[in-house]
């Protein structure tokens, strides 16, 4: 198992094992995503000019969708998700070393369109198959493997015992921190078994993340409204039961008790002095003096420097350069300003058009979807993952979202079908 899960070759052909399943079994690529970049998740650092390579699999398997489709695209929506990506083509005079990825991300997206129409004639059968059940548990499942990896390499060079980081490591899936748990997220109003809720909350609990646990918390106080509280109560019971048994049953010191819990205080909170002496202190400094904001003013500065245009689909990295900071992050950390000062503004407003479009269908048609676009836009203050993780090119995220789409047109159609 260990070996299946360190090895580099394993991991290659474990990668190339589900592209050829996605090309054959295509209804199941929802769930085949994230094995497709398996063998790109522990690379030892590249340059991000060859980290994205990994990702013509994804490029492979959309070309497939269109060519099912003829490359006809009739109806609106589609022909708007094929345009949508070229309003960042302005951005790519200001590109610098990422030109190439920055064309390759505005080809993933575009064919993204016929993935759409994909989804759309397939829904009753994604249904059918409790299709959100599936990707949550499948995410849960990757991230958990990706703990287990990091954790691995973590407790052969560092003193405590390898259960120790494989718990308190951040690992979430494509080499980003909180991948994994953003798609759970997204997905998780739509659970209805208990068991998976109680699952996917305590997974989402070991990312340690400030950006995680808001959109989950307002998700937990927006299911007490609208489940049944025995469905919630049953949940809690499993979520707290399995916790004892994991606290409980791995050997483990008093010291190492303690460092778990240092760590996700100061996680979440701060133990250092420099956060303040009280608990408010702390919490309010971790708000308005964190490394985000810092983030958040290089994006802006590429922005400007730009001239407005961005600097290209997936070229964050390369304008921290290019505003003479040190390249550091692969993204703004923040969806909305990523989407700004990468694509320019046409870009930005364009992808602001079809959240509200979205939106407005999920207000009409589907409470569930309404709560999902809600959790989806609430993480995006905190993550700028949409069409890469940790400079390595995919747009999963970007699938599951138009995905949501296809469920909402699906509904709409429905629904008229209904009233006529």
């Amino acid at each position: 198992m260990v070996v299946l899960i360190t090895s580099q070759i394993a991991r290659n052909l474990i990668s190339i094992f589900f592209l050829i399943v996605s090309i054959k079994y295509r209804r199941y690529f929802l769930l085949l995503i994230p094995f497709l970049q398996y063998a790109g998740l522990f690379l030892k650092p590249h340059h991000p000019e060859i980290n994205f390579i990994i990702s013509y699999a994804e490029l492979l398997i959309l070309g497939i969708f269109a060519f099912q489709e003829g490359f006809r695209l009739k109806d609106t929506t589609p022909q708007c998700l094929f345009l949508l990506p070229f309003l960042s083509l302005p951005s790519l005079l200001c590109a610098q070393g990422n030109l190439y990825q920055s064309i390759f991300i505005i080809s993933l997206l575009s064919l993204s369109a016929f993935l759409y129409i994909f989804y759309l004639k397939n829904m009753e059968w994604f249904l059918n198959k409790n299709i959100f059940d599936l990707i949550v548990l499948v995410w849960i499942v990757f991230g958990i493997l990706t703990k287990i990896y990091v954790g691995i390499m973590m407790g052969r060079a560092l003193p405590l015992p390898t259960w120790v980081y494989i718990i308190i490591n951040r690992g979430g899936g494509l080499g980003g921190s909180n991948h994994a748990g953003g798609i759970i997220l997204f997905f998780l109003p739509f659970v209805r078994d208990y068991r998976i809720l109680s699952l996917a909350t305590l997974f989402l609990f070991t990312t340690f993340s400030r950006g995680i646990y808001a959109p989950l918390i307002l998700l937990w106080i927006i299911l007490l409204f609208i489940r049944k509280k025995n469905e919630l109560l049953k949940a809690f019971i499993l979520l707290c039961i399995v916790f004892c048994l994991i606290w409980n049953f791995i050997p483990h010191t008093d010291q190492n008790r303690f460092s778990f819990s240092n760590y996700l205080f100061n996680r979440t909170i701060g133990i250092s002095t420099s956060w303040g002496t009280t608990i408010s202190e702390k919490i309010k400094n971790r708000i308005f003096k964190d490394t985000r904001w810092d983030i958040y003013g290089q994006a802006l500065k590429i922005f400007k420097k730009t001239s407005y245009r961005g600097i290209g689909l997936g070229g964050f990295a390369w304008g921290q350069e290019f505003i003479g900071r040190t390249r550091k992050y692969s993204n703004a950390h923040n969806l909305y300003l990523t989407l700004l000062c990468e694509g320019g503004i046409p870009f930005f407003l364009g992808f602001f058009g079809l959240l509200f479009y979205m939106f407005r269908l999920a207000f009409r048609y589907s409470r569930n979807g309404l709560i999902s676009l809600s959790i989806f836009a609430c993480y995006g203050l905190y993550s700028g993952e949409i069409y890469e993780a940790s400079r390595l090119v995919s747009a999963c995220d970007y699938y599951y979202l138009i995905f949501l789409l296809a469920f909402l047109t699906y509904m709409k159609k429905s629904k008229e079908i209904q009233n006529n």
